[in-house]
């Protein structure tokens, strides 16, 4: 019969080897769940003891307190656990238990990303080119940009040249040359040669000559940055959670028995809802509901920040290639001091200025995101000081931002202009609402108080909405004040005139002027194809303009021809990029990301997808260069095994890989043209091997099982292969040697499988 005993801690811990203790061994249900195994428990006249190492077995609680030793086993009453009681069913011998979720451990759940080294890089180059050549009424002009890198696991290495002018006066300005070293594990980055300082919280973005480290998260691309909501919940069965952000459903979790805290949800930034859907398996649901607030502007708590910046700074970017001046420092310093507040410290000193101040961004109880900063500078004798509070919030349907920003007269900073005082006050507000299907509302304004240049003021309100199928209108009033006091008003309206073509006509109002222009485009297909556009404008220029693209895997192609105010001209552009990769050279569309050179022995025309879609084919060697490649993630990269011929032998038809930033890869698909044999093996005494028997590679690769009349089926014979088998108790084995590339197998000669000798 079964007795039930009381949920109640033991008073006494019962002594090893005592009279009325009985070791007995059980079977187990948790909540009506069985329980695999037999358990050891230990009967006393106050309760039942567990072994200590079947408590996690269970997946429950471990008491606290010292285990009792009887015989070679530790015990613990089960009565400690909280939240838990037990009936025993002496005829079954077995322990019903019942759990609330406080007998389960806690869980942490959530799809925090992992961190995958990207795959080796070997040694390779790409150039990048865009020329343009115009010929108009009176004039012809040709530029053109030019981009060499080299890549390797070491880093990329990169220079930019700019020609102007080139069918005159000819001039070629250099425009950046750096070595970048990328540091992936530990989220850093090291620039060497030309670079740009990071702006911190007040300064100001500055090209220069020297070396620039820091802190870099795009190198782990899945690691989140900022705060995200943790929900909490409990569950006294195995239940699945299914994850809610603002009614979408974004995961779906398992959930074992016991507290539960869901972290690393993929919300959205701003203000939300969360939801949590728990069902255990009796199809109970519990839901569990938190608002929210997210802003990648904060850092995690603990997270740090950090970019520091030496060399000299630029001068005349683009006009010149070498003109450099003003060694400098700078630095900057973020940390999360909270889940809600992040603080961050810049600095910054050249031989003209020096300066440096605090900024910090605070989540407000509300929801919303506070940003303040202030700096103070130093110039010469002159100290100058600048403060700056930024207040922002943003939801589904709502949002605005507020800035307002203070300059003293003599504050400077780096890369200010020497003769030119900053602005006085800087103020600027925008307001965005969304009406749902009725469209969406903006408005802006913005306000400079110059000291040495003319005001500025400007209020400006947007309307648009979507008008079903049919397409999508726009309106748009801005009215500047001030010394060039002007109003100006636009009506657009957007059509689709086809799966990658649309329409657009727009009338514009500027002061007293009137102006409507109609255009229409084609985009080009990303896979390969023409793309055209047309556009004709009636103003005062009564102007016109019609061009095509022609997009392919290899570069892109345009061509324009325009009027403007009784003037014609013709304008073709050709910009790609030349890949040298592996022993070979392809041509390329720009190469702005990472790479893959696809090698699939010397098949052509063998289908190449990148994630699940076909993007390109091999070429007469069997290669295919695959552009567009996200750095640092993983990227699939795969090939259509039913393009291979019949006689192919093909291994993986698909590569998981992750590549550095701007540098390639050589994917080598385990792909070749049929090396097999179909032989018939014979024993010593001419017998063919009975049907069964496994020729078993001594080389390391595919075994080869024989059927009948000893006939066996022999791959991988671009090499000599050696096999043994097994036949009553004894071993022999066979030599088979290698064959050329054919379009099907080759019938070999009787082998014999020779006995080892002893």
């Amino acid at each position: 019969m079964a007795a039930a005993l009381p949920t109640k801690a033991a008073q006494d811990t019962p002594p090893a080897e005592t009279a009325g203790t009985t070791l007995t061994f059980v079977t187990i249900t948790i909540n009506n769940l069985p329980q695999r195994g037999i358990y050891a428990v230990l009967e006393t006249p106050t309760g039942f003891l567990l072994e200590n190492r079947s408590f996690d077995t269970l997946g429950l609680l471990e008491p606290a307190g010292t285990p009792t030793p009887f015989q070679r086993y530790s015990m613990l009453p089960l009565s400690s656990v909280p939240g838990l009681t037990y009936q025993y069913d002496s005829g079954q011998l077995h322990i019903s238990i019942t759990c609330t979720a406080d007998c389960f451990p806690g869980q942490t759940l959530g799809s925090d990303w992992r961190y995958r080294p990207p795959d080796p890089t070997p040694l390779g180059f790409f150039m990048n080119y865009d020329l343009v050549a115009e010929v108009s009424s009176g004039s012809d002009y040709a530029s053109g940009l030019l981009e060499l890198a080299v890549f390797s696991g070491k880093g990329v290495g990169t220079t930019t040249f700019a020609g102007q002018d080139l069918t005159g006066s000819a001039k070629l300005v250099r425009l950046e040359s750096s070595w970048t070293m990328d540091f992936p594990d530990k989220r850093r980055q090291l620039q060497l040669g030309d670079s740009i300082t990071n702006a911190g919280g007040w300064g100001s973005p500055v090209r220069f000559a020297g070396a620039r480290y820091g802190t870099d998260f795009t190198l782990q691309p899945g690691f989140i940055t900022f705060p995200t909501p943790v929900i909490a919940g409990s569950a006294a069965l195995p239940s699945t959670a299914e994850v809610f952000v603002n009614g979408i459903k974004r995961s779906s979790l398992a959930v074992d028995p016991g507290p539960f805290s869901i972290e690393h949800l993929p919300v959205i930034t701003g203000a939300g809802d969360l939801k949590v859907v728990v069902k255990d398996l009796l199809g109970r649901e519990t839901v569990l509901v938190q608002p929210f607030y997210a802003t990648r502007n904060l850092l995690k708590k603990g997270l740090s920040a950090y970019s520091v910046s030496a060399g000299v700074l630029r001068e005349n970017f683009g006009r010149q290639s070498n003109q450099y001046e003003e060694p400098f420092f700078t630095g900057t310093y973020r940390k999360g001091l909270g889940e809600k507040f992040t603080a961050g410290l810049q600095v910054e000193a050249s031989t003209k200025r020096a300066g440096f101040g605090p900024y910090v961004d605070w989540q407000l109880p509300f929801g919303g995101l506070l940003s303040t900063a202030a700096a103070v500078s130093l110039k010469g004798g002159d100290v100058g000081t600048l403060f700056e509070t930024d207040l922002s919030w943003s939801s589904e349907t709502f949002g605005f931002y507020l800035s307002n920003q203070y300059a003293s007269s003599k504050f400077t900073r780096l890369g200010a202009v020497d003769d030119l005082r900053p602005a006085r006050l800087r103020s600027s507000a925008n307001l965005g609402i969304d009406l749902q299907r009725r469209g969406s509302l903006a408005f802006n304004y913005t306000r400079v108080d110059e000291r040495d240049r003319d005001d500025f003021e400007l209020v400006g309100a947007t309307y648009s909405v979507q008008l079903g199928k049919i397409g999508g209108l726009g309106i748009n009033v801005s009215r500047r004040f001030g010394t060039f006091a002007e109003t100006t008003a636009y009506f657009s309206f957007t059509t689709r005139l086809g799966q990658r073509t649309s329409g657009n006509a727009m009338v514009e109002k500027n002061g007293k002027d009137w102006a409507g222009t109609l255009r229409v485009n084609r985009n080009a297909s990303w896979e390969g194809g023409f793309g055209f556009r047309a556009e004709a404008r009636q103003d005062d220029t009564q102007s016109a303009r019609a061009g095509a693209t022609y997009n392919t895997p290899k570069g892109i192609v345009s061509l324009d021809v325009s009027h403007w105010k009784g003037t014609e001209a013709a304008r073709l552009g050709m910009k790609g990029g030349i890949v040298m990769l592996g022993g070979s050279r392809h041509l390329s569309r720009p190469v702005d990301t990472s790479f893959a050179l696809v090698k699939v022995d010397d098949f052509e025309g063998i289908g190449v997808l990148q994630d699940n879609r076909r993007i390109t084919e091999t070429n007469k060697k069997g290669e295919a260069l695959v552009t567009g490649l996200r750095p640092y993630e993983e990227n699939r990269i795969g090939i259509n095994p039913l393009d291979l011929p019949l006689s192919a032998e093909v291994g993986d038809t698909l590569l998981k890989v992750v590549p550095r930033r701007r540098s390639g890869l050589i994917l080598d698909f385990p792909a070749s043209r049929m090396r097999a044999a179909l032989v018939r093996v014979l024993d010593e005494n001419g017998t063919p091997l009975p049907p069964g028997t496994t020729l078993h590679a001594a080389d390391g690769g595919e075994d080869a099982p024989v059927g009948f009349r000893g006939q066996s089926y022999i791959t991988g014979l671009s090499r000599a292969r050696s096999f043994f088998a097994h036949i009553e108790g004894e071993t022999c084995r066979i030599e088979v040697d290698a064959l050329a590339a054919t379009e099907g197998p080759v019938r070999q000669p009787d082998l014999i499988c020779r006995k080892d000798t002893p």
